[in-house]
């Protein structure tokens, strides 16, 4: 018997490949024969709107981090999380609402979500300019304050 080592590369090379000769899990000489290109993956997988799947709960979870973000205390730490959030929301919606979609397929929901957090993130920006200038304004209304020559 084959250790699982030497088994899961074969398999991952005859789901890569599909020209490859089928895959013998039991070695040469016996006559059990597994064909991975004989189960319906490539449909399922092409029906299945993975990229929904995959985007979807990740940008709200970006979004929380970038809600942290505004209580970080070095402001090009603050900056640089808000937009690193920003870029990767981006990319997630310009991804799912670049993939093809078939015409019976109807309205791409996954990019219109991701379109809704991305507005969202882009709100929170606005946010950060915010309280950074209010942060700001407090501190010179403060400084004239103190030296009110």
């Amino acid at each position: 018997m084959r250790h699982l080592a030497d088994v899961v590369p074969a398999a991952v090379a005859a789901l890569i490949s599909p020209g490859s000769p089928p895959w013998n899990p039991a070695g040469p000489g016996h006559d059990r024969v597994l064909s991975l290109h004989a189960l319906p993956l490539a449909g399922v997988l092409a029906a299945d709107p993975w990229a929904d799947y995959l985007a979807l709960p990740v940008a709200p979870l970006v979004l929380l981090l970038q809600i942290g973000a505004l209580f970080v205390r070095p402001r090009w730490l603050r900056w640089g999380i808000s937009v690193a959030c920003v870029a990767g929301i981006a990319a997630m919606f310009l991804y799912v609402d670049s993939l093809p979609q078939s015409p019976d397929e109807g309205a791409n929901i996954g990019a219109g979500v991701l379109l809704l957090w991305l507005l969202v993130s882009i709100g929170l920006v606005l946010v950060l300019v915010a309280r950074d200038l209010l942060v700001l304004a407090f501190r010179a209304g403060r400084s004239r304050s103190a030296n009110p020559s």
